[in-house]
């Protein structure tokens, strides 16, 4: 293994703040990129001082965001052409300014492209460079509700939940870094618009599921209640030390009963012994018991237990960075190691450092206008399962790349292109959107060519079917990958081992193949053959503890699979950046990903206050650490919106919005947070009273960051989607012409689009198997008629 991280010799000039812009470059940096964060001089960049802080007044979100970074100080104003010469020697500039911004300064795209023809010039913003809601001030929670699964998140009885703090916005980051390695490995130079908004919209995190369900069925995704099947044991179960989280169906009784050692047939009265025998042990004990009777579980864990496991501790998953023990890389590239590197900067720490002396190279020679997208000539083999493999794969088909989905006509991928083969009509019925969602409620005569959540992350692919379990599809497989570029799988640890195509036979036919395996817990490790789903990942990485409601247990969590969204896109990226590696080492690699430990990276700055402080971060519900804000009803049926007071001015514009007289308790930030209580009381008063366009569009005329908690049908219907062309509408043989959520980012100097629809099983067969791995047409008619080769799952599988 080399020293050397797969983005070596990529420079990025990091200008931006707060959260999102800083997780995308801390990402690049831990791929080996060269980032330099450009602060204001003095105060720097303002998450320096928003709270949390350690006992030396540090914020813990900056130093979790910029390590691995170098800092310099530039007034922007004042040094613009010191900006400039900076950005003829770099590759990638990072923004995070108000739209527009950069382009008052003199250092635009088209300033920047022309001190660098190359330049790739990355901007995030709320909601776009463009739109109706370009320059609408936004918060986090702002940005979920509109963007987010804050609808459908949390329980009928109580307002919509947001995710833990500081969570969407890290997810917008990384989707931000994904669009940026396409832009670099194009090699065009380019400006891509990244919309927050959107980058939540497009995530698989529900979000972009239910709105595909509700484009074919017309139902939107409401707050649940019970999360357990109908006759199936809870899913959260209070156990002597804590919580665990197990999903399982009522067939799992069976094996319950054993563990407790009881032969009781009444369910309910064998849900009592259940919960009294979990309740007198320890929940890591309860849930290793489970794995070995093969129920997928996991502890609900707190930051504190993440910082002790013993699993992450196998895998020396924490790094030492400054005297500080932080969360560490996202993912393990087994030829160019990724690495925290270095502690977060201070303002100016490089000022003058040698390094940054412009090389004054000869000009770059602007490149030859292409009209390739990003990644075309790239050639990814997708076997992945349920969401993050394949939405991963359908990424990078987004940005150009052959994506080759690989499925079997003779087993058939639960939960992936649905629940059953061939489920009846009326069984689908009783089902919600999500997993009854097919067009019209229908799910006609081929239903796998018709489930919203599959059909959502499975355009732009090609589609082969072959048996891997067959010693002649293994065969001809392995023929397959000696042509490819990119192999995904998210499949349970060994599984392509067993079936003779893992990393070492891939290797051994493509030694520039780049090989992502991203797992729940590794490759390595106590857990590697842990079975768990996205609720069980969201326990174990902490992030349930984080984000219930205050005032009630963890067992009012919905269902979120947050850390299987994250790990799509780590999985997109992280094949980018073995590609730029195998541009300079000529040779593919083994990624090894832990979707457990890629999501730590998003609440890193919560693990790092406990193992500075010792002190253990609580669930906010829908609240901020410093600001006033939540979520309010509003006039009508289940509507709502939500709101932050940053400081005195938005308080004041509240004070316009509502028409209230000051009061002594809310005079300041500190004593209004302080009586946050009674201010809730008060707002919800008054935002009841209200349809609620008409309370955010009060609030917002005011200078107070408020939006809507749109549902499925709202954001359906926004028309500052609609003029961005957010929604691609896209035909499918079997199930339609319907909207689908895209790709959260704009590229300047290539477009974006539906090349082919949602693939439908083994549908480029003939293409696959006679072109790329050149099999007869005898033979060809051969497999068909064997069954391997195939547009339809056997006829036994219902």
């Amino acid at each position: 293994m080399g020293t050397a991280g797969a983005l070596d010799g990529l420079r990025v000039l990091d200008l931006t703040t707060h959260l999102a812009g800083p997780y995308c470059t801390k990402l690049l940096a831990t791929c080996g990129a060269d980032v330099i964060k450009v602060e204001r001089p003095g105060g720097g960049d303002p998450l320096r001082r928003c709270g949390p802080l350690d006992p030396s007044g540090d914020s813990f979100a900056f130093r979790d965001l910029n390590v691995g970074k170098r800092g310099i100080a530039l007034d922007l104003r004042r040094d613009r052409e010191r900006l400039l010469e900076l950005a003829a020697g770099a590759n990638v500039v990072v923004e995070s300014f108000r739209p527009g911004t950069l382009d008052r300064l003199g250092l635009g795209y088209d300033a920047l492209r022309a001190a660098n023809p190359r330049i790739v010039l990355t901007s995030i913003s709320n909601f776009g460079q463009t739109g109706p809601y370009r320059d609408v001030d936004a918060t986090e929670i702002v940005l979920y509700a509109t963007g987010g699964e804050m609808y459908g998140g949390g329980q009928p009885d109580a307002e919509p939940l947001s995710l833990a703090p500081r969570v969407s916005l890290c997810f917008a980051g990384q989707t931000a870094a994904v669009a940026t390695l396409a832009a670099v490995l194009h090699g065009q130079g380019d400006w891509i618009d990244v919309s927050i908004m959107e980058a939540l919209l497009a995530s698989v995190d529900r979000r972009a599921q239910s709105l595909t369900a509700y484009a074919y069925c017309g139902e939107k995704k409401l707050r649940e209640g019970q999360l357990s099947a109908p006759g199936a044991p809870p899913e959260y179960v209070r156990t002597a030390d804590g919580w665990l989280h197990m999903t399982t169906g009522a067939d799992a009784w069976r094996a319950l009963a054993a563990l407790v050692g009881e032969e009781v047939e009444e369910p309910e009265e064998l849900r009592e012994r259940w919960l009294e025998w979990c309740a007198g042990r320890p929940k890591q004990d309860v849930v290793e018991r489970l794995q070995e009777a093969g129920l997928p579980a996991a502890p609900v864990n707190s930051v504190a237990d993440l910082a002790n496991d013993r699993h992450l501790t196998a895998r020396e998953f924490f790094e030492e960075v400054g005297g500080r023990r932080h969360v560490g890389v996202f993912a393990r590239f087994s030829e160019t190691p990724a690495s925290l590197r270095r502690a977060a900067p201070r303002v100016g720490e490089h000022d003058g450092a040698t390094w940054l002396q412009p090389s004054r190279p000869g000009r770059q020679a602007p490149p030859a206008k292409s009209t390739a997208l990003p990644l075309e000539g790239i050639r990814v083999l997708d076997l992945g399962v349920v969401l993050a493999g394949p939405y991963a794969a359908m990424a990078l088909g987004d940005l150009g790349a052959e994506v080759i989905r690989v499925e079997s006509t003779r087993r058939f991928p639960a939960s992936t292109r649905g629940a059953l083969a061939r489920p009846p009509k009326e069984l689908a019925a009783t089902w919600g959107p999500l997993g009854g969602g097919y067009p019209n409620r229908d799910p006609g005569e081929r239903p796998w060519n018709r489930f919203p959540l599959f059909n959502l992350t499975a355009r732009n692919k090609l589609g082969m079917t072959v048996d891997l379990r067959d010693e002649e599809g293994r065969e001809a497989f392995l023929r397959l990958v000696s042509t490819a570029d990119v192999l995904v799988t998210n499949q349970t640890p060994g599984t392509l081992d067993k079936l003779g195509v893992g990393w070492d036979a891939c290797r051994a036919v493509n030694d520039r193949l780049v090989y992502v395996d991203a797992t729940s817990f590794g490759s390595t490790g106590p857990y590697r053959s842990w079975r768990g789903y996205g609720m069980e990942m969201e326990a174990f990485a902490g992030h349930d503890l984080l984000r219930h409601y205050r005032d009630r247990d963890v067992n009012s969590n919905s269902w979120t699979v947050t850390a299987d969204a994250a790990g799509a896109l780590a999985i997109a990226l992280a094949a980018q950046a073995a590609l730029y590696a195998r541009r300079r080492t000529g040779r593919g690699q083994y990624v090894d990903l832990s979707m457990i430990e890629n999501f730590l990276g998003v609440i890193g700055a919560a693990v790092l206050e406990y193992t500075t402080t010792g002190r253990v971060p609580q669930a906010l519900g829908n609240r901020d650490f410093e600001a006033v804000q939540g979520c309010y009803p509003c006039a009508g049926d289940d509507r709502w919106l939500v709101l932050t007071i940053r400081d005195d001015a938005d308080w004041a514009g509240v004070l316009r919005a509502t028409g209230w007289a000051p009061d002594e308790r809310f005079t300041t930030q500190a004593s209004r947070y302080e009586h946050h209580d009674e201010l809730d009381e008060r707002l919800a008063a008054w935002t009841s009273a209200l349809p609620r366009e008409a309370a955010v569009e009060r609030l917002r005329a005011q200078g107070v960051p408020a939006g809507p908690v749109l549902d499925d049908a709202d954001a359906a219907a926004d028309f500052h989607l609609a003029e961005r062309g957010f929604f691609w509408r896209i035909t499918q043989a079997d199930c339609g012409t319907h909207r689908y959520p895209g790709p959260p980012y704009r590229f300047r100097n290539v477009e974006l689009g539906p090349r082919l629809p949602p693939v439908r099983l083994g549908e480029h067969n003939h293409y696959v198997w006679r072109e790329l791995i050149g099999v007869s047409e005898d033979d060809y008619r051969r497999l068909e008629a064997d069954g391997q080769i195939g547009t339809e799952f056997a006829p036994e599988i219902r």
